[in-house]
């Protein structure tokens, strides 16, 4: 008799899970953000202004739990695929190394902002991709609750993270270098090629682990 092999998720999975869900909610509820204003915001400029005026999301201390939100869940699923034999304190130790990396990413951001005297622009560029964030965050947050409880489902389940985040990455880069380049000192491209290079690092490494993985 060969004992049955246990796949059902640890219960500290769920109670992450069910964190994340209220946290997204009581974010939005305290900036007044809802679903119809967000994805407005995705897609509008003005919209977008009016979004951060109207919640009061002038300061990036503000915005930062937008990109936090979808770091929080994505890590969840890359330590279920990679680590999941480190356990929680595994997780904990990957989110605080995935947050770190995306307040890097923005304050490299910023500085390259204010090397080429374009920080309007860059200020803008984050906001937008803040927005992205909590769009996709919202969306990985929703589809991980049946990677991980539906059985049979976790691979296609995986599958459908993976092309909506690639979807939304070049959604969000497009829209993001357009409103980047509305602005006056948004003429000098070498800013723009440093822009993709930031851009593109995480994309590349993630890649190249799935390929060797």
């Amino acid at each position: 008799m060969l004992p049955r092999t246990d796949t059902a998720a640890p219960v500290w999975v769920f109670v992450i899970l069910i964190l994340l869900i209220g946290l997204t909610g009581v974010y939005m509820r305290l900036r007044k953000i809802t679903l119809a204003v967000l994805f407005k915001s995705a897609l509008s400029q003005r919209a977008m202004d009016r979004m951060i005026r109207d919640c009061n999301l002038n300061r990036s201390a503000l915005q930062l739990p937008m990109g936090l939100l979808v770091v929080a869940p994505l890590c969840l699923v890359i330590h279920t695929l990679a680590f999941s034999d480190n356990g929680i304190l595994g997780f904990w130790a990957l989110l605080g190394g995935g947050i770190l990396l995306y307040i890097l990413r923005n304050r490299l951001l910023r500085l390259l902002g204010n090397a080429f005297d374009n920080r309007q622009g860059i200020s803008l560029y984050i906001t937008s991709n803040y927005i992205y964030n909590l769009i996709e965050g919202i969306v990985v947050t929703t589809l991980t609750l049946p990677f991980f409880y539906l059985p049979g489902g976790r691979e296609p389940l995986l599958y459908c993270i993976a092309v909506f985040l690639a979807f939304a990455f070049v959604w969000r880069f497009a829209r993001g270098v357009k409103i980047f380049f509305t602005y006056q000192n948004s003429s000098r491209f070498y800013l723009f090629y440093y822009l993709c290079i930031v851009e593109s690092i995480p994309v590349l490494a993630i890649i190249k682990w799935f390929l060797v993985s």
